[in-house]
């Protein structure tokens, strides 16, 4: 059994994403922290099999993560924090690069290239059940494509 859950873990890995019950997250990314920087955006998509909504976020590398809506109107962008996000069924939801971010306020150390940032997500869906998911997001070079939100695909790993 141990090594049939070590195989499935691996082939999800392998093919670019990872799953646990109804939800498939893939490219979970976080760009490198610069010296003083307290805060940073996971990158990620989410789909669900059924309609759901995220309702807490959290990591041990910080503070908080907090679920927040960006909108602009002119030169004035504003962000408040949601207490969830829904999910609808069937449609890929793409956090980091629009208008929804999943915030780490008060990063505890260093984002390093190369290390894998752990955290975790809390799903409920419509039915009242929840399901928590624990997701290894890679920490990338921040450079210029990173900062345009222009990367390419990359991998989670959901545990």
């Amino acid at each position: 059994m141990k090594n049939l859950l070590l195989g499935c873990m691996l082939a999800s890995v392998f093919l670019g994403y990872a799953h646990a019950d109804e939800i498939i997250i893939s490219n979970a990314w976080v760009a490198e922290s610069s010296p003083g920087q307290d805060t940073a955006s996971i990158q990620l998509v989410i789909t669900s099999r059924k309609d759901a909504k995220i309702i807490e976020v959290g990591s041990g590398m910080a503070e908080r993560v907090e679920i927040q809506s960006r909108s602009t109107e002119g030169a004035l962008v504003t962000t408040s924090k949601l207490s969830e996000l829904d999910i609808p069924a069937k449609t890929p939801v793409t956090i980091g690069e629009g208008d929804t971010q999943l915030v780490l306020i008060g990063l505890r150390q260093a984002l390093v290239v190369g290390h894998k940032l752990p955290f975790a997500i809390t799903v409920k869906f419509a039915n009242g059940k929840t399901t928590l998911l624990r997701v290894l997001a890679v920490i990338k070079p921040l450079n210029k494509s990173v900062a345009l939100g222009h990367e390419f695909a990359d991998l989670a790993t959901v545990q």
